[in-house]
């Protein structure tokens, strides 16, 4: 039997998209953990502890909207410091 696929089609801001949420729910059900969780370095420490605090509510309506779970980032990196006291990390979902 055919798999149904829905797209949603939608947008933010000036992006216009479409998705297969149902798809993407299901290759992040397979997925055990994000990036951010395979190391232990101070920098993905970090930005698991802020990842759950940073994201702006809209943003993590749209994760939603699309299936993709915000706690599954794809990479984590150290990017750059810009002062001795701050490090700016970037976590990527995909």
């Amino acid at each position: 039997m055919p798999h149904h696929i829905e797209l949603i089609m939608s947008g933010f801001g000036d992006w216009k998209y479409t998705a297969d949420r149902d798809a993407t729910i299901s290759a992040y059900g397979r997925t055990e953990c994000g990036g951010g969780d395979t190391c232990d370095c101070a920098n993905c420490r970090n930005f698991r502890v802020a990842r759950t605090r940073v994201f702006p509510d809209k943003f993590l309506t749209l994760l939603d909207q699309l299936g993709i779970d915000p706690l599954k980032d794809a990479e984590v990196y150290h990017n750059a410091s810009r002062q001795a006291v701050m490090t700016m990390v970037d976590g990527t979902t995909a």
